[in-house]
């Protein structure tokens, strides 16, 4: 589309003369703001989560094409998470960087890193469970290792991909549930900010790691921002099978 507009732009050009100009001018800025606003993609749901931004990125991607992406805000709940998804997979690749050392001290710190990464997104976790399925020339003992992390990695994953399509719409319990949580928000709110709180005195105090703290606080933000209960029900479904919904 790009190409045909530049062409139609510029067989026009040639077609005026000197007077014509300034309306060419016009249809110019007019022609490229058009092409420039078909480019932009506005992330609508307050509720999409990181994961769900990269599946966004990468279907408006043509297949095999490497792309910029410009524009994509660090800002709290849904912007947030997008960086945290980044940055573990920045965190899951030195890893793998050392997994692939000569040296054995080396090789289980980046065991060590793997095993304690908790906040896992969409594609580290992909990125790892392909590497580990890989490696090989290891010792038994950290071929073990490599085994048992391979499969959390592979379940850790096929989580992420299921949350992808875990939105859904809203049935008639989950209306109810939400006048109710509305009753009930001024409660939880106050239960927020003591959690809040307590998690940043527990990484005050070094009793828990950055990573814990960040996946407490989006958690938190998240809750915020509503459907707590309804998910609380759906997660501990009555004896009635009610909560199910």
């Amino acid at each position: 589309m790009r190409l045909a507009v530049h062409a139609r732009l510029h067989a026009r050009l040639r077609s005026l003369g000197p007077k014509g100009l300034g309306d060419f001018h016009a249809r110019m800025r007019a022609s490229y703001r058009e092409l420039f606003l078909e480019r932009v993609t506005r992330v609508d749901d307050s509720n999409a989560s990181g994961d769900q931004i990269v599946e966004l990125c990468v279907r408006l991607a043509p297949p095999g094409q490497r792309v910029s992406l410009l524009g994509a805000q660090n800002i709290k709940g849904t912007g947030l998470d997008w960086v945290y998804r980044w940055l573990a997979v920045d965190a899951a690749s030195h890893a793998l960087a050392r997994l692939a050392s000569p040296r054995e001290s080396v090789r289980q710190r980046g065991l060590d890193a793997l095993e304690a990464a908790e906040d896992h997104g969409l594609l580290d976790t992909g990125l790892v469970r392909v590497a580990l399925a890989r490696r090989q020339g290891l010792s038994p003992e950290e071929q073990t290792c490599v085994e048992g992390l391979r499969r959390r990695y592979e379940e850790a994953h096929a989580e992420r991909l299921a949350a992808l399509t875990a939105r859904g719409s809203a049935g008639r319990w989950d209306r109810v549930l939400d006048r109710v949580e509305q009753v009930l928000e001024v409660v939880d709110s106050v239960r927020r900010r003591q959690k809040a709180d307590q998690v940043v005195r527990d990484l005050v105090d070094q009793r828990i790691t950055h990573a814990r703290a960040s996946i407490e606080l989006s958690a938190l933000t998240d809750r915020q921002k509503g459907g707590w209960l309804a998910t609380w029900v759906h997660k501990n479904p009555s004896p009635s099978g009610r909560g199910t919904g």
